[in-house]
């Protein structure tokens, strides 16, 4: 079975990131993934500090969880034009934990439109050699009413989709690069014996 992992890089209590990540995560579990939540408001992450000799025990936890998922669902808060600072120092501790994985992305705003924050979110990826959907989803604070409920059905359809796209293809695409990660798997292959290798 699948495993989805969301991701939240809001460290606000209640969150409308939150929010649409149960949305996706739910249509994920529908579609037949095991899901989990990787929620960073629980954690004490340190600020990321290259060079450390050691990494402390959070880490270590955080890599595994990120590690053993198949794909992720990863949701932020957009603050000034970008993706959180808590979500960016979670992305500088990883690597091999998500190559050639999928990613959803969803953003939850404010009056803005965005964009920013997911196109920030797709090079983080990418510069990560992992797979990101060719869309995703942003809600403003308009498409929620002032308990946090998400109104807005076009929203909520775009994050079923994407629940439901994560789990198909995240499936496809994990299965294909752990075949072709094989050590001297040749050319043919691909990226993924070459990136092994590394």
């Amino acid at each position: 079975m699948i495993t989805v992992l969301g991701i939240s890089g809001s460290m606000r209590y209640p969150s409308h990131t939150h929010t649409l990540l149960d949305i996706a995560l739910a249509a994920a579990r529908d579609s037949g993934a095991r899901v989990e939540l990787l929620d960073l408001r629980t954690l004490d992450l340190p600020i990321y500090t290259p060079g450390l000799s050691s990494m402390p025990p959070v880490v270590t936890e955080i890599r595994d969880m990120v590690n053993d998922a198949h794909a992720y669902i990863i949701g932020t808060p957009e603050y000034h034009g970008n993706l959180s600072g808590a979500l960016k120092n979670l992305f500088d501790y990883l690597y091999p934990e998500v190559n050639g994985k999928l990613f959803g992305c969803v953003v939850a705003t404010g009056n803005d439109v965005g964009t920013t924050s997911l196109v920030a979110l797709r090079e983080i990826i990418a510069s990560l050699h992992a797979w990101v959907l060719p869309y995703g989803v942003i809600a403003a604070l308009p498409d929620f009413d002032t308990a946090g409920h998400l109104t807005n059905n076009r929203i909520r359809d775009r994050l079923l989709r994407l629940g439901r796209d994560v789990t198909i293809y995240g499936n496809l695409l994990f299965e294909r690069y752990a075949r072709d990660s094989i050590l001297g798997g040749g050319p043919n292959l691909g990226f993924a014996p070459w990136h092994a290798r590394e």
